[in-house]
């Protein structure tokens, strides 16, 4: 067997390999209930299956141009495909589309309610200072500005006895 002949057979077996895991990323999406066990079975088998799949092709042709092309898709793909996965969570989560059973849920919404509660206390300061009318640096900056000046009152302590 030469080694043209083992890349043959590598790579068939690459091609059916990654055949098999893109098969399983559609039977995934197809069977599973929520949101994220479907994109866990539309993106980390989906990946490896075409990355194995561009191997194999890799493999069996043997053309400069072939492969460079191969590369380059392969790399669109590890660098589009988990982007889009997160982006697609992030917008379940955000438009409560999510199973709301899950940790990765309670967890959001614990941290989109200190967010939201922060944001009313910063609006809510905001509105004390513009009915009072000043600028909330200026009333921090105030007790500086006291404390430098009754400083600069006091009389110097004097060496001595007064006469």
């Amino acid at each position: 067997m030469s080694l043209l002949d083992l890349a043959d057979v590598v790579g068939l077996l690459c091609l059916l390999g990654g055949a098999v895991l893109c098969l399983s990323a559609a039977v995934g999406l197809w069977r599973f209930n929520d949101l994220f066990s479907r994109m866990h079975a539309g993106s980390k088998p989906q990946v490896l299956g075409v990355l194995l799949v561009a191997l194999g092709i890799g493999l069996r042709t043997r053309e400069l141009g072939d492969v460079g092309m191969l590369l380059v898709m392969a790399a669109c793909h590890l660098i589009t495909v988990p982007v889009a996965a997160q982006m697609t969570g992030r917008a379940a989560l955000r438009i409560g589309q999510a199973d709301s059973e899950g940790p990765v849920v309670r967890a959001w919404e614990e941290r989109m309610a200190m967010l939201e509660s922060l944001e009313e206390q910063e609006s809510r300061l905001q509105e004390e200072d513009a009915d009072a009318g000043q600028d909330p640096w200026e009333a921090w900056r105030e007790p500086e500005r006291e404390s430098g000046a009754a400083e600069q009152d006091e009389p110097a302590p004097q060496d001595g006895p007064r006469a």
